[in-house]
């Protein structure tokens, strides 16, 4: 398969649809435009409680050698791409402050990456690895071992999932 070929990824979302693959393996070209193409491509077809596994992630790494888009902190680079999947993880604590409230005024996760990777549920780094967990945000609970100083869900101190969304 041709990872940057449309016609290639339209062909295997046609014979294989989404949520169909218990784990995902990148093991293609090394080059930081490829693993996003297939990141982006190959995550929708991943099911819940699935497993993506991009390896080979150093060539993020390479400024100006063997691959395109490589360079500490470069914006183009796979590595960075997956940083950003962090922030996907977190991303409602972007619209709520803890003890504070809403916090409209951002800045916010972009909906696109909220759209394509809203069910990232883990990122892991290793020398040269990127792993990405996929299933349903879990709901968020604060938790407090003395019961008597537990803020009750709802408040400031203990939102409710709906606390996590955004009024416009």
């Amino acid at each position: 398969m041709d990872q940057g070929s449309e016609e290639s990824w339209n062909n295997l979302r046609d014979r294989f649809g989404v949520s169909y693959f218990d784990i995902v393996i990148e093991d293609g070209s090394h080059e930081n435009r490829d693993q996003i193409v297939t990141l982006n491509e190959s995550f929708a077809m991943l099911k819940d409680g699935g497993i993506y596994f991009c390896e080979d992630v150093h060539t993020s790494y390479y400024n100006g050698v063997r691959v395109e888009g490589g360079g500490l902190e470069s914006k183009d680079s796979f590595v960075e791409y997956a940083k950003k999947l962090a922030d996907v993880v977190n991303e409602r604590h972007t619209k709520f402050a803890l003890g504070v409230g809403p916090t409209p005024a951002g800045p916010h996760v972009s909906q696109d990456l909220l759209d394509r990777f809203g069910h990232v549920r883990g990122v892991h780094f290793y020398d040269s690895v990127v792993v990405l967990e996929k299933d349903s945000p879990p709901i968020f609970r604060r938790v407090n071992s003395d019961k008597q100083r537990q803020p009750p869900v709802g408040t400031k101190g203990n939102p409710s999932p709906q606390d996590f969304v955004l009024k416009t």
